[in-house]
């Protein structure tokens, strides 16, 4: 990560489509389908000696694959049908944990920091989340009108965004599931990914640039106060926050 040097080359035999390594960096999992095969493969292989360990067949192409944070599972996904799957395997024996395919059209997956959720976008603009050990649903949510392309938890696992092919992204609250803010505004021609940095930020690479908002509150009262150049009046404050008690927020 310092020089930028190639220490290891690790091949497959068909295109790698999506990756991830282990929380200990001991084992890489990659996502690989061929152009002329209707399946993906899901192959985990030692990382630092290429040895494969696993090599499981995914229906429907390729949606994913992640890691748990605790290093117990390895979680994949094909896409988009609604025969597409999820599957769950224990990564120190192989074992197939669950698998769950009904109605499922998974299309993007993430894990949640605590290891105890996997949520789960949808061809059909849901977000499904799934209890990580057994596969059975827990809650659901409609995000967009078009299909989830990404979705990814915040390091706190309090909150979720999701970028769809609309061309739109958004945040959203774990617990009351309700959307934070509007949606951010769609780039002509390009589809977001999303990315949560360690730090909290939110990262949004678009297919020459990126974008970096932050998500902490501090940050946006520092933002709003230098935009206004005053604090709020006493009569807009309880225009907008009626049942909060009136207070200075900018520095004078």
């Amino acid at each position: 990560m310092s020089t930028g040097r190639v220490i290891r080359t690790l091949r497959f035999r068909d295109p790698v489509w999506s990756s991830d390594v282990s929380p200990d960096g001991r084992l890489l999992a990659v996502q690989t389908q061929a152009a002329n095969s209707p399946d993906a493969h899901v192959e985990m292989v030692n990382f630092a000696t290429g040895k494969l360990l696993m090599d499981r067949v995914v229906a429907h192409g390729f949606a994913g694959v992640e890691f748990t944070r605790d290093g117990r599972e390895l979680v994949a996904a094909g896409c988009c049908t609604s025969g597409s799957a999820l599957f769950a395997w224990d990564t120190r024996t192989g074992a197939q944990l669950f698998t769950r395919s009904a109605g499922l059209q998974a299309s993007a997956i993430d894990v949640a920091p605590d290891s105890r959720l996997i949520a789960v976008g949808t061809g059909d603009g849901k977000v499904l989340f799934l209890d990580a050990r057994s596969g059975r649903q827990k809650r659901a949510i409609q995000v967009s009108a078009g299909h989830v392309i990404d979705i990814a938890f915040s390091p706190d696992g309090r909150l979720f965004t999701v970028a769809s092919n609309d061309g739109t992204a958004s945040i959203w609250d774990v617990e009351s599931l309700k959307r934070v803010g509007n949606p951010f505004p769609p780039h002509p021609g390009a589809v977001p990914d999303v990315l949560f940095e360690p730090s909290g930020r939110l990262l949004l690479p678009y297919v020459s640039n990126a974008e970096e908002w932050p998500t902490d509150l501090p940050t946006w009262e520092r933002f709003a106060c230098r935009v206004a150049g005053r604090d709020l009046t006493p009569q807009e404050w309880h225009a907008l926050l009626q049942n909060r008690a009136y207070q200075h927020v900018c520095p004078a």
